[in-house]
This record gives C-alpha cells, sequence and structure tokens, in this order.
C-alpha cells in the first residue's frame, strides 16, 4: 500500500487550509480554461503561504503521511 497522498489532503492534515479551502479551490481548477496548479490557487486565494505549499509538497515527495514528530530527547540521568 502506498503511502502517497494528495496536496490537498496533505495541506489540511498539517492544518494549512481547511477541507473546504481544498474543495473550493479544486472546483476552481476544474472549470474550463483554468490552468492553474492547486497549490498556485490555494496561494491566489490567500488560504495558504509558498512555504507551506513547498513544505506539503516536500511531504509528498517522500510519500510521509504526516508531519514528524520531534524526536525524544536522550534521559541523561
Amino acid at each position: 500500500m502506498s503511502s502517497w497522498k494528495r496536496l490537498g489532503e496533505l495541506m489540511s492534515e498539517h492544518g494549512y487550509v481547511t477541507p473546504e479551502q481544498v474543495e473550493e479551490a479544486l472546483k476552481v481548477q476544474s472549470k474550463p480554461g483554468e490552468s492553474r496548479l492547486l497549490g498556485q490557487i490555494l496561494i491566489s486565494r490567500g488560504y495558504a503561504t509558498a512555504p507551506q505549499i513547498q513544505v506539503a509538497l516536500a511531504k509528498q515527495k517522500q510519500g510521509e503521511q504526516a508531519p514528524h514528530k520531534p524526536a525524544p530527547k536522550p534521559n541523561h540521568t
């Protein structure tokens, strides 16, 4: 089973956008004559920033499902 996820799903999971904002952007993207990528639409509507898109795309490329949690600190006693 692949762990690859769609950009909108990753953006929503990371809390960058709401599922409703992703749906709205997908509707815009599906209109005839619309050639922008989902990330471009999310940015143009003010729903996301370019750095947020870059983080989500990097996570998508890595095949990650969720944001990294910080590694536990070693217990030096």
